[in-house]
């Protein structure tokens, strides 16, 4: 049932998993703050609810958007524990997310942390330190005679990501880091 010249979809939290047998890898984008606000209240409202008419509750629908920086899991999970709650709650808990993450996103990103190596977990933790760093300056940090094969070990995971030689960290990770 799959022919010569078929595309197969993979869908991993793990890149280095299909290294050897995909042709092409695509990497999905985060949504942008539109699509991201959308997907976030399918969640966040009940469709027979006004409460979304209520421009509080947009303003503080767009930070949280802001907060979850185009992360659909996290968009669902935030949209999820906020429905059928009122505003003071969604205030609330804006205001908590700044110092601490919601449990359900950290029992997420739990599950990725737990199936590091505990070199990798111990890397990511000092990487977590410095946050946004020049590539070269973490790999001279860390205490590894192989620094470029674990910051890329850690990319695979999406744990970080390197760009334009910079060592970064979605935030969310960052203070889940922070937690830990």
């Amino acid at each position: 049932w799959i022919r010569q010249g078929s595309r197969i979809v993979i869908a991993t939290s793990d890149k280095s998993l299909i290294q050897d047998v995909a042709d092409y890898t695509y990497v999905v984008p985060q949504l942008n703050h539109k699509d991201g606000l959308g997907h976030f209240g399918r969640y966040a409202f009940d469709h027979h609810s006004n409460i979304h008419n209520n421009e509080v509750i947009m303003k503080l629908s767009k930070e949280f958007v802001h907060y979850g920086r185009g992360h659909p899991l996290v968009l669902k999970l935030l949209g999820a524990d906020l429905n059928g709650k009122d505003e003071d709650h969604w205030k609330t808990k804006l205001a908590t997310l700044a110092e601490n993450s919601s449990q359900s996103i950290r029992d997420v990103l739990q599950v990725s942390y737990d199936e590091l190596s505990q070199e990798h977990k111990d890397i990511f933790l000092d990487i977590a330190c410095f946050r946004s760093e020049d590539e070269s300056y973490i790999a001279s940090l860390l205490d590894s005679s192989e620094a470029a094969s674990e910051i890329k070990a850690l990319m695979n995971k999406f744990m970080i990501n390197v760009s334009e030689d910079r060592v970064e960290m979605h935030d969310l990770l960052y203070t889940f880091a922070r937690e830990l």
